[in-house]
């Protein structure tokens, strides 16, 4: 299996795991909330001043607030995950994380770039993933940089028919920027996909590298 396809592989699992979070959570917020909104409609007479009393109106902002987080998570998974670079050590002051949404979408086409200017596709730096347990493989910074400044000057020089041209040259600029420092510093680094825009202290941690 390739690395592109593994990335998309991954993303399946995100979008299959964040819904499946979704409908049990949604679910079993529902399920008390019908439970106190119903036993309040039939107390009440008529019914609407059950439905206006304190315990069903508590029910029902409860459940629309969890259903709307749970709404919020799945567009993030679909939406607004991302690809960046990950390092051994911290590098500092690099602008990567919580970008790359556009090196995400059109991973494909990168690749496709990639190859056809004779360099190592940017899947080739990734995507596995510690946290499931994965073993991780470093790359030297400078192996990245040659792949990314070679897309750099592919897309800044036109004649590429690729979607979201501007977002991507933003975020490999930002990639081509923290390479570079991690080569100043000698830091190794891969590339990883993280599903949605959330994060956490834990998070890094548990983490065996970083994204700073």
């Amino acid at each position: 299996m390739s690395e592109a396809r593994g990335l998309e592989q991954r993303r399946r699992e995100a979008v299959r795991r964040a819904v499946r979070i979704a409908l049990i959570v949604t679910s079993l917020a529902g399920t008390p909330a019908a439970l106190f909104t119903y036993a309040s409609i039939r107390v009440g007479s008529p019914w609407w001043d059950g439905l206006r009393s304190a315990p069903a109106i508590v029910a029902i902002v409860l459940f629309a607030w969890i259903a709307f987080s749970m709404a919020a998570m799945l567009f993030a998974t679909l939406f607004l995950s991302t690809i960046c670079p990950y390092f051994e050590r911290k590098v500092g002051d690099i602008e990567t994380f919580g970008r790359g949404r556009a090196l995400l979408r059109q991973h494909r086409a990168l690749d496709d770039l990639a190859r056809r200017l004779g360099v190592a596709p940017l899947s080739d730096f990734g995507f596995a993933d510690d946290l499931d347990g994965e073993t991780l493989v470093w790359h030297d910074p400078a192996d990245g940089l040659v792949t990314v400044n070679a897309l750099l000057l592919a897309l800044s020089e036109g004649g590429c028919d690729i979607r979201q041209k501007a977002s991507i040259i933003a975020d490999l600029r930002k990639v081509a920027d923290a390479l570079g420092k991690a080569c100043e510093k000698g830091i190794r680094f891969c590339l990883l996909y993280r599903p949605g825009d959330g994060t956490s202290a834990q998070e890094w941690e548990v983490r065996k590298g970083t994204a700073f």
